[in-house]
């Protein structure tokens, strides 16, 4: 490891060293979320008796989430009482009038129940937080505790209900004579992606493949490249399949 780490060293400086030379890579790709992930809950069954209606919701959970800061989130919270696992909760104070439920410490594993007990009607309901959802393969979904993502689907990885921006970055040395230099970029699939280099956004990349000489946004010296890959709003497959490069 310090020996990998002194020859990247030296090549950094040798890069430094002379005004042609070429890009070094300073670091692996890194993919993380911009946002929190969310789970749409389906209504299991309704009961109505002395003008009042109750909704019941399930779901799976693999471990306790207690690190996920999981959130039920329903519209209208002054129309319902809200249980979990049979223990009533509260909604914290907003400005939106959106009820929002901290549920940590409430969700075990296996099968969860909220209930929704009052006088609306059903409406959509979602969990959110730090947690995964995966498929079964035979009756539904389940939550799960976050996994480190990877390139490749990132539906597949958890998030076939995330509807915000996944980040992909590199840092790269530039050498004293930056002069042009072109980002490629293919194999990737999302509802938006935009190109940022050290964290100013320089394009809105909407074709695949992708290329554009970006020597005029880079400096001397360590670079941080990042692509940010929306998911789209249908639900639909998104990922990074191809790695991007810097020439």
């Amino acid at each position: 490891m310090r020996r990998s780490g002194l020859i990247l060293l030296l090549l950094t400086v040798l890069c430094s060293c002379h005004p042609g030379g070429g890009i070094i890579p300073l670091s692996e790709l890194g993919v993380e979320r911009l946002d929190i992930n969310q789970f749409p809950l389906e209504c299991s069954g309704i009961t109505r008796a002395d003008g009042q209606v109750t909704l019941r919701y399930r779901f799976q959970a693999r471990d306790c989430l207690c690190s996920a800061y999981p959130v039920f989130v329903c519209p209208e919270p002054q129309l319902w009482s809200v249980t979990v696992n049979g223990m009533p909760v509260t909604p914290e104070k907003r400005s939106d009038g959106e009820g929002r439920y901290v549920i940590s410490g409430i969700v075990h594993e296996g099968e969860n129940l909220i209930e929704l007990q009052g006088t609306g009607s059903i409406v959509p309901v979602f969990l959110t937080g730090e947690f995964d959802v995966f498929s079964d393969g035979e009756s539904g979904w389940y939550l799960d505790s976050q996994k480190v993502l990877e390139p490749g689907s990132f539906t597949a990885q958890g998030l076939p209900f995330y509807a915000g921006e996944i980040s992909c970055t590199r840092q790269y040395e530039v050498p004293q004579k930056v002069g042009k230099r072109i980002f490629r970029l293919a194999g990737w699939k999302g509802g938006s992606c935009a190109l940022w280099i050290n964290y100013v956004k320089v394009a809105d990349i909407g074709t695949d493949p992708f290329e554009m000489n970006v020597g005029p946004c880079l400096q001397p010296g360590p670079n941080d490249v990042e692509v940010r890959i929306g998911a789209p709003s249908d639900g639909g497959d998104f990922g990074l399949y191809q790695d991007f490069t810097l020439e």
